[in-house]
């Protein structure tokens, strides 16, 4: 598979090179490039990105998926269409739950409102089973 991931500067630059690398160790190709909103270059590791997703570049990579950061922050618009009018399916990240800043999960849909677990349907817990829950939040609220 072919993953084209799109950093900005002060941005995801560490958590998607990181998963590039991740890609690439599993036999993938994955490239990192400048995000629309990216004000210039960024380093990761001692490495330069600085090509900008254009049509050209989706052309010549020809990516199976785009892993974009959140789907919802300035400029991420033309990603999308950019996607779309490329038929290139567009993998969504943000950060994860417990604990928030050292997870990730990952939606074909969106992130937060816009992700697929929105429409999710779920059973009723049981009194014990709410009781465990309400443990566990006063738990993690401390």
């Amino acid at each position: 598979m072919k993953f084209l991931l799109l950093v900005w500067r002060c941005g995801v630059i560490e958590r998607f090179g990181l998963l590039r690398n991740t890609l690439v160790s599993l036999g993938n190709q994955a490239k990192l490039a400048l995000h629309p909103r990216s004000e210039g270059p960024v380093e990761f590791h001692g490495e330069r990105i600085k090509d900008k997703l254009s049509s050209k570049m989706l052309g010549e990579f020809s990516p199976d998926y785009i892993i974009l950061w959140n789907g919802d922050l300035p400029k991420d618009g033309i990603v999308t269409r950019l996607a779309a009018k490329n038929n290139i399916p567009i993998i969504y990240v943000e950060m994860g739950w417990f604990p928030q800043e050292k997870t990730i999960y990952f939606d074909f849909r969106g992130v937060n409102a816009s992700s697929e677990i929105r429409d999710l349907k779920l059973k009723n817990i049981s009194p014990y089973q709410k009781r465990k829950l309400h443990m566990l939040l006063q738990k993690y609220h401390k």
